[in-house]
């Protein structure tokens, strides 16, 4: 049996960043929340899945490839950092940027 790939939205995501599986990292909250988060849970339910990634560098490179520059989110995605992106149009015009750890601290 395959496994589905489904495109994942940049802004409106969660990781699981160094295999600390006691918080995700939301991008739409731009802050960390625990599993049992009931946002995180209602977002499950769609049969979305969350990411896994080896860093929060790794994450800020992913986020900030996707929010603000499209080429550099086709290299994240060539790199393997990423599956598959579909990048938002706010994010296209970097009104709302996602944000990832560095830059939301």
């Amino acid at each position: 049996m395959s496994e589905a790939i489904l495109p994942i939205r940049v802004d409106d995501h969660y990781w699981i960043v160094a295999d600390d599986e006691s918080r995700l990292w939301s991008s739409a909250r731009a802050a960390y929340v625990a599993p049992d988060d009931a946002a995180y849970a209602a977002w499950q339910s769609s049969g979305a899945v969350a990411t896994r990634i080896a860093s929060e560098a790794e994450l800020d490179v992913v986020i900030e490839a996707a929010a603000f520059e499209p080429r550099a989110a086709v290299t994240a995605l060539r790199q393997g950092l990423v599956r598959e992106a579909v990048i938002p149009e706010a994010a296209l015009a970097a009104e709302t940027p996602a944000r990832g750890p560095k830059s939301a601290g």
